[in-house]
């Protein structure tokens, strides 16, 4: 849209329309069509150095990357397990907005493993009169691992025997 000096309204015309230049004339003589930009010199060196460090640790990280996959795969298997804990913890938070019942060791591995989910959870719950109560999510391995966590007490090695402490059974007089 544009307005004229006679203040009416031209409809259907883009507002900076380009002129065409004249036949035979070539481009670079006309007026540029596109903005500029002016940059110091000190300015430049910055963005140069910047670009180049930048470029070093992508390519480094590339490097890592394709050194980890060509050894084990592990990438892959870590990135998948955590796949499977934000399924179990987001499944936990529904069931917990939604007004459920859930088993105490569920909302447990979403408090120890998602603290803002399970916060978010926690304040969005929908009261119900009956709340449907739902059995848990987790995995055997899951449920050891929160019970052993969540005991405080550090678990021995696999393989290492538990400290004995020879005084334990007799009485302190």
């Amino acid at each position: 849209m544009e307005i004229n000096p006679t203040a009416r309204l031209r409809r259907m015309e883009p507002l900076n329309r380009p002129k065409a230049p004249a036949p035979g004339t070539p481009l670079s003589r006309t007026a540029p069509s596109t903005d500029r930009l002016s940059l110091s010199r000190q300015a430049a060196v910055f963005l140069e150095e910047h670009n180049r460090k930048t470029q070093e640790a992508l390519a480094r990280r590339m490097a890592e990357r394709s050194g980890e996959d060509a050894e084990d795969g592990g990438e892959a298997d870590a990135l998948a397990k955590e796949l499977k804990r934000m399924k179990k913890c987001q499944q936990i938070a529904a069931r917990i907005m939604s007004g459920g019942k859930v088993p105490p060791e569920d909302e447990r591995y979403l408090m120890e493993n998602d603290p803002d989910s399970y916060k978010l959870a926690m304040a969005a719950r929908v009261p119900q009169k009956k709340p449907k109560k739902w059995d848990s999510v987790l995995d055997k391995e899951d449920r050891q691992g929160a019970a052993s966590s969540g005991s405080g007490e550090a678990s021995p090695a696999a393989g290492e025997a538990a400290p004995v402490d020879e005084g334990a059974g007799e009485a302190c007089g």
